[in-house]
């Protein structure tokens, strides 16, 4: 009489996930993002002056499909918005410190964020995904000051295109979802929401006399984005 050696736990975790996974369907996308973004009010942090706003962000996500429901989705983006935030100084001499939350400031950004993404259902004619993704953002705030404000901050008289700003890299978490419609066999469009959170820390202004101490006061960036990607597959394997 034959006896078949039992399983071993981690053979049959293995054979569950793939399972779970689904069958095996190889492949890279690449696409093109475009999205409207919002940015929200941030209960956790007392400066009610810093809000960017609305803006826009260009994205392109490349998928590496590990099965038909599993994917590592890798997103170089670029984002711009508009609202304003509040800087600080020491001004009258150094000695009275004052601040601004009238002034105008662009945040543009240059992004780099990767995580896993699922597609419950690969094969429905309208198929949902969701994924979430970890990064870092390089941020510069552009700062536009007029009036009173720029005299003491000492930039009147500068020839009118001297505008202060603040560089850092901040890290960035992104939680989306969306559905997907193929467009014939190389061409698929998603409707896609999403909803990222950056801290942006207190940063030193550029361009600002040194002995004023200007500095952009920390914020929370919390952002709503609703947008479409075409997304084109490079290469598909055969299911197993």
């Amino acid at each position: 009489m034959m006896v078949s050696k039992a399983a071993s736990p981690t053979a049959v975790a293995t054979a569950l996930v793939l399972g779970l996974a689904g069958p095996a369907k190889a492949g890279v996308e690449v696409g093109i993002g475009l999205d409207a973004t919002m940015d929200l009010p941030d209960s956790g942090i007392d400066v009610p002056e810093s809000h960017m706003g609305p803006g826009i962000a260009l994205r392109l996500p490349t998928r590496v499909r590990l099965r038909d429901r599993v994917a590592i989705r890798v997103e170089p983006s670029m984002g711009l918005s508009w609202g304003q935030d509040r800087v600080e100084w020491l001004a009258y001499e150094e000695m009275v410190p004052v601040y601004s939350d009238s002034h105008s400031t662009i945040l543009s950004t240059v992004g780099l964020l990767a995580g896993p993404e699922i597609s419950p259902w690969p094969d429905a004619s309208t198929a949902p995904y969701m994924g979430a993704s970890f990064g870092f953002l390089l941020a510069r705030h552009w700062h536009h000051f007029d009036g009173q404000e720029e005299r003491l901050l000492g930039l009147a008289g500068g020839g009118g295109g001297v505008h202060p700003y603040t560089d850092q890299l901040a890290p960035v978490v992104d939680v989306h979802g969306g559905l997907r419609l193929e467009i014939g066999e190389r061409l698929a469009m998603e409707v896609e929401a999403g909803y990222n959170v950056a801290f942006m820390r207190e940063a030193r202004l550029a361009q600002a006399p040194t002995a004023l101490e200007a500095v952009r006061t920390a914020y929370g960036l919390n952002q709503l984005r609703m947008g479409i990607n075409l997304v084109i597959p490079l290469a598909i394997g055969s299911k197993s």
